[in-house]
């Protein structure tokens, strides 16, 4: 007998919030502030709070993420970043942008 079992289920994750979740797609499409809106605004604030730092920022993707997080600690051209040796990560791509040496590694 064979099981399937989903590897992430965001009906049974969203069907609590979903009236929220549907609320707060309106309100957006109903402002059109896709970029740096309010919502944006108001996520960094929540996001920051619930972190317990004093900012937050919002980004496109982990990839930008990741980017900026090497960008504010000075990772730049000739340091070495060590990274798992996984096909489905962007980090070849990443430390190329910052011009940091990769060293991979599999565990």
């Amino acid at each position: 007998m064979t099981v399937k079992i989903p590897f992430v289920d965001l009906k049974f994750q969203h069907q609590p919030i979903q009236s929220q979740l549907h609320q707060a797609i309106e309100t957006v499409l109903t402002n059109g502030d896709f970029i740096l809106g309010e919502a944006v605004s108001d996520f960094e604030t929540a996001f920051a709070h619930a972190s317990g730092t004093e900012y937050g920022i919002g980004v496109a993707s982990g990839t930008d993420a990741i980017t900026l997080g090497l960008e504010a600690c000075n990772i730049g051209q000739g340091d070495e970043v060590i990274l798992p040796m996984y096909p489905g990560l962007n980090h070849h791509q990443i430390t190329e942008v910052v011009s940091a040496i990769r060293l991979l590694f599999d565990s």
